[in-house]
Formats: C-alpha cells, sequence, structure tokens
C-alpha cells in the first residue's frame, strides 16, 4: 500500500494506518506532516488528532486555519511553519497563534492549485 518513499516513511505510514486515531505529536509531528502529504489518498478518511498553534494567511477563508509549528533544520534564522489545514464552521473563534488540539477526520480538498489533506475537525480546544 505504502510503495516508492523509503523504507522508514512506508514503516511509519503503515504503523499510522493501522490506528484508530492518527496521532500527531511532540515526536512524530513533522515525520507524520511528510508521510501525510506524500501518501494524501491512502489516508484520505482517517481521524486524525494532533496539536499546534493556529496559523493563518492573509488569503484563507473564514472556516480556515492551519494547526501548526516551527520547525528548524540548523538555527532559529531557517525556522519555518509546518502544519495541517482544518476547516471548521467556528475556525475564527480561535485566535492567531493561540494553541489547540483538534480531532476529526481527513479529507482531501485542492488549496492554491494543490491537492492536500485537509482536517475536518470534529472538536477543537
Amino acid at each position: 500500500m505504502f510503495e516508492g518513499f523509503g523504507d522508514f516513511y512506508q514503516e511509519f505510514a503503515t504503523s499510522l494506518c493501522q490506528e484508530p486515531v492518527l496521532k500527531l505529536t511532540d515526536q512524530n509531528f513533522l515525520d507524520g506532516l511528510t508521510v501525510l502529504s506524500v501518501f494524501t489518498h491512502e489516508f484520505d478518511g482517517h481521524p486524525l488528532e494532533l496539536m499546534g498553534f493556529v496559523y493563518r494567511q492573509p488569503n484563507m477563508q473564514e472556516n480556515e486555519f492551519v494547526v501548526a509549528r516551527f520547525s528548524v533544520s540548523c538555527c532559529t534564522a531557517d525556522a519555518r511553519v509546518s502544519g495541517v489545514l482544518v476547516q471548521s464552521p467556528n475556525a475564527k473563534e480561535f485566535k492567531t497563534d493561540s494553541w489547540v488540539k483538534v480531532n476529526g477526520a481527513l479529507g482531501l480538498t485542492t488549496y492554491e492549485g494543490n491537492e492536500l489533506l485537509v482536517l475536518q475537525a470534529k472538536q477543537i480546544s
């Protein structure tokens, strides 16, 4: 099922898929994002839980934000935001930079011409 991207990510994707709820944690956040972006169709419909800060870009809809973390390769000067797009009718209630825990189901969407997974939030706290 998970082929073509190296043993580590194939094994990680397989282990995530066997869980009743995919959980992105402090320990697996970036590897989890990599797996979700590589094996997009395989994770369509799976439940997901993650925690991070609310990040928004100016062109986002009112019902959207990203649950994000900073990733650093070398030093803080190269820090970048990485995360999962979330859609929720009450998304605007959550302030940018506030930390949230989100549970929901993954689905496919197109954002700025790219197909990606979006988390349809069922619970945000």
